[in-house]
């Protein structure tokens, strides 16, 4: 979209490789992280490499179609990007106030001050980790 035109033909030339990338990520034979290091590990100029960039290319200009015609998907981020803003407003309002410190003596008070200033994930309880 912006950044000129993908170069299809090496797409082409690779997609058997590329689909079986995606295959082996989808089964969870290998992780993501083990590819991403083995592909890092050849040098820049290697064809798989340069045919995963193009194929980032268009999903990255797909996404930017969708964000450019879809109202509510530019709603829903700037919902998550205030509730981010709200968040570390509070937090420095929090460490203003309190000069950054914490004043609690007990570790498990301790705990439950920081654990206000950084919300952990529903499922997760004190004591669990």
């Amino acid at each position: 979209m912006i950044g000129g035109k993908i170069n299809q033909a090496l797409i082409e030339r690779n997609w058997p490789d590329i689909l079986r990338i995606a295959a082996t990520i989808a089964a969870g034979t290998v992780a993501p992280s083990q590819i991403l290091r083995k592909l890092a590990s050849y040098s820049r100029q290697n064809e798989l490499s340069c045919a995963l960039r193009e194929v980032g290319r268009v999903e990255r200009t797909l996404f930017m179609i969708d964000w450019i015609m879809d109202a509510d998907i530019r709603r829903r981020a700037q919902i998550g990007l205030n509730k981010g803003e709200a968040h570390h407003a509070l937090k420095r309002a929090v460490n203003f106030h309190r000069r950054g410190e914490i004043r609690d003596r007990s570790g498990e008070g301790q705990h439950y001050r920081v654990a206000g200033m950084n919300p952990s994930p529903p499922s997760s309880s004190f004591g669990t980790r």
